[in-house]
């Protein structure tokens, strides 16, 4: 019996792992965690969801528990990459320079650990199979990606409540740029939440024509805007 409850602990810890990547684009060290899916099989292909605010989006929000029941219920696998913005050993933040639209992070992202995770998981390397998703600051840096990146990398781009106000000409670069080969899920809480520049990009990006997911809640700013966002979020992508 104790080995049996030894083998099942083992298994269990080996679907999360946590890494640290040197990046030559930053000049440091960032971490990361990959959680996969039930069942993960080295043998065959999987999508891969990137989401910024790591730690955060894996211990305090609900992502996981729905990310778990949601490709249980409609079996559809998928590995999941939280990003630290912690400087590793000192618990400070390098978010607002990391997400504000900034190239260097770009860099990071679509030529440094995209490849790295490819080249040690079994995810799929078509932009179509990736995904990125970022809430507030998070948002905005996913929407300047997509720009900047032009579908490349990520074909899929997810903007939760994005507070995209120091780089306010994102809407406008949609609007007047050409169309690129991206999905997009964007959404919103109804008060308190950027809620009326969120509205307007959503609009931009439906007279653009682009497929594209929204969804908007009863809740400000919050961790519970953002927790009833995943479940919408995930079947718009994935389907129900």
């Amino acid at each position: 019996m104790l080995l049996l409850l030894l083998f099942v602990t083992q298994l269990l810890a080996a679907q999360s792992n946590t890494h640290k990547i040197q990046s030559e684009a930053l000049g440091y060290t960032i971490g990361y965690t990959v959680v996969l899916p039930d069942g993960y099989d080295a043998s065959k292909t999987y999508p891969a969801i990137y989401l910024t605010d790591g730690p955060m989006v894996e211990k305090r929000s609900t992502f996981l528990t729905r990310a778990k029941a949601y490709q249980r219920d409609n079996k559809r696998p998928f590995v999941s990459v939280f990003v630290s913005h912690e400087q590793p050993g000192t618990g400070k933040t390098r978010r607002n320079y990391e997400l504000l639209a900034n190239p260097k992070y770009l860099k990071f992202l679509t030529q440094e650990l995209v490849k790295t995770v490819e080249r040690t998981y079994a995810v799929s390397a078509s932009p179509n199979d990736r995904f990125l998703n970022g809430l507030s600051f998070g948002g905005l840096n996913a929407l300047y990606i997509g720009l900047e990146d032009k579908g490349q990398t990520f074909g899929n781009i997810a903007a939760l409540s994005p507070a995209i106000h120091p780089k306010k000409y994102l809407k406008d670069a949609y609007k007047n740029g050409e169309k690129l080969p991206i999905r997009f899920f964007v959404s919103s809480g109804d008060h308190d939440d950027n809620e009326v520049m969120t509205r307007k990009i959503r609009d931009v990006l439906k007279s653009r024509g682009y497929e594209m997911g929204y969804n908007e809640v009863p809740y400000a700013h919050t961790l519970k805007n953002w927790n009833a966002n995943w479940l919408p979020m995930l079947e718009f992508f994935f389907g129900k």
